[in-house]
This record gives structure tokens, sequence and C-alpha cells, in this order.
């Protein structure tokens, strides 16, 4: 199961996106969406979550700098 998590901001390159929730598997973002609800299994970090491309083309995602992954922050 996709560890899912949920920040006040998600910056994506130039986008801001705000309330949102991101899936992650391994340590890259399978999906990215609007919270509109509460969700199950969520975990709320807060702050801002910084996603970017990898070499691969795959998103990662950061949190303080440091890499969000499936296990832990």
């Amino acid at each position: 199961m996709p560890r899912r998590i949920a920040a006040n901001r998600i910056i994506f390159g130039s986008k801001e996106f705000i309330q949102y929730a991101i899936e992650i598997e391994g340590c890259i973002v399978k999906d990215y969406y609007p919270l509109t609800e509460e969700l199950p299994f969520t975990e709320w970090l807060g702050g801002t979550i910084t996603l970017s491309n990898d070499a691969e083309g795959c998103i990662r995602a950061y949190k303080d700098g440091k890499l969000l992954t499936q296990d832990c922050y």
C-alpha cells in the first residue's frame, strides 16, 4: 500500500498546490491530488512539500530538504 501524505502546500516546479496529498511507493511519487475530504491512512505533515523530477523522469518528494520515502521521513 502506498504511503499517503498531506501538506498545506505542494510545490512542483513553478506550480503551487494548496491542501494536497501525495502517494509514495518506495521513494517515487505515484500520484498527487487535492485533499477535498478526510482520507483514511493519511499522514499530515503540514508545511510545504517540494516535488521534483529526477534524472529518470520519476517524481520525488522532499520535506525540509529530506527525501520522503514510503517507509520514513
